[in-house]
């Protein structure tokens, strides 16, 4: 059951820094479209090459745009699997409980029949 335990908080800290990289990543991303925006406003001021600049410009803040959507989408399956694992281990416990019901029910029986076992061995040797 630690065991257990421990790999799926290994992989809940695995998920949880995946989701961490990613929303770091994201802020860079944010700062990387202020940085284009900043840009966009110098080349107004100058008036030379706005065209070339926004078309780049656009093009950027597509991709950040799709990076950001990538990354909500795996922040979405992390939590996904994070309560997916949640409900397996909960069924895993369950089962634990019950195999430990039917041990202990097997170990009262064993105990039953080792009482029946002493008893007959004394009534065998109090015939001879």
């Amino acid at each position: 059951m630690r065991a257990i335990n421990d790999d799926k908080a290994r992989q809940l800290h695995d998920f949880d820094n995946a989701i961490n990289v990613r929303m770091a990543d994201n802020g860079r991303l944010r700062d990387k479209i202020k940085d284009i925006e900043r840009c966009i406003v110098k080349e107004c001021d100058d008036g030379r090459g706005l065209r070339i600049e926004l078309g780049r410009t656009n093009d950027d803040i597509g991709r950040a745009t799709s990076d950001i959507a990538v990354t909500d989408n795996l922040i979405g399956q992390r939590l996904a699997d994070i309560d997916d694992l949640n409900k397996r281990i909960n069924r895993r416990i369950v089962d634990i409980e019950d195999r430990r019901k039917d041990i202990r029910i097997a170990e009262g029986e064993i105990a039953r029949l080792n009482d029946n076992i002493a008893k007959a061995k004394f009534d065998q040797d109090k015939l001879r």
